[in-house]
């Protein structure tokens, strides 16, 4: 399977796939990360995660 680095800061704010205006995302405030799959399809499906870091 491919892997990757995903950095915050090429991370856009949206809700539901719609932009929002807010701050600046500052990972030493974040307490939880959420998923969501919402490719309209029902069925089984695999997410890996190694591991995550939030440090400067």
């Amino acid at each position: 399977m491919g892997g990757g680095r995903v950095d915050f800061n090429d991370l856009d704010a949206s809700i539901f796939g719609q932009p929002v205006d807010v701050d600046p995302f500052q990972p030493e405030a974040a307490v939880e990360v959420g998923i969501i799959l919402a490719d309209e399809r029902d069925g089984p499906f695999r997410f890996e995660l190694d591991w995550i870091q939030a440090c400067p």
